[in-house]
């Protein structure tokens, strides 16, 4: 957040609570003369948008993804020293992600808004990452460290369907999704969730 947005902040949080916007907003710009209507506008849609996203699946998808990512790239690194961090994280990250039998094609056959060449291209992700997470299950933590290029590999391949996620699935379902059908959707993720992260 930057300076001219937390000079907003205390504005906003007493509007919130229900005191006069007109009064609040004159008070504002004496208190603050070098912004304008503009800038009180602006922060209040912004402040209206972040609310929005707390209900919208597809920014907690994306969210989602971004977690999944930074963890991903955590155990690439951890990999490269060998160290006992990597040991331990390993086959829970695993178990994890075969039990929730990886997150891609749930949200492919979730979202029937979905064309049929996004949602197939979504199953065949998650059928190629579950051949090639079958072999590390039953390995232990010091057993996948010694197969690192097959756990690079289903790491980069996590990455690359993340992509395609971002990429492609996530934006053409905002592009036909109603704000009706997000909230609707919204309540549902709440009940299944959808990635690793969220599992507990």
């Amino acid at each position: 957040m930057t300076s001219k947005d937390s000079s907003f902040e205390n504005y906003l949080n007493r509007l919130e609570q229900g005191e006069n916007e007109d009064e609040l907003k004159a008070q504002f710009l004496r208190d603050h003369p070098e912004y304008s209507l503009e800038d009180w506008a602006l922060q209040l849609r912004k402040k209206q948008e972040r609310e929005e996203d707390k209900y919208n699946p597809l920014v907690l998808l994306a969210s989602e993804n971004g977690a999944f990512r930074a963890l991903s790239r955590s155990i690439l690194s951890e990999l490269e020293t060998g160290d006992e961090v990597a040991s331990n994280i390993l086959p829970e990250f695993f178990t994890r992600m075969k039990s929730l039998s990886i997150h891609f094609e749930k949200v492919a056959l979730f979202f029937p808004e979905l064309t049929k060449k996004v949602r197939n291209k979504a199953v065949q992700n998650q059928k190629e990452l579950e051949g090639m997470i079958s072999p590390l299950l039953v390995l232990s933590g010091s057993e996948l460290i010694n197969r690192k290029e097959e756990v690079e590999t289903f790491l980069y391949s996590l990455e690359n369907n993340i992509c395609f996620e971002n990429q492609v699935l996530l934006p053409e379902l905002e592009e036909k999704l109603s704000s009706e059908k997000l909230l609707f959707y919204y309540e549902k993720e709440m009940e299944i969730g959808f990635a690793l992260i969220r599992i507990r």
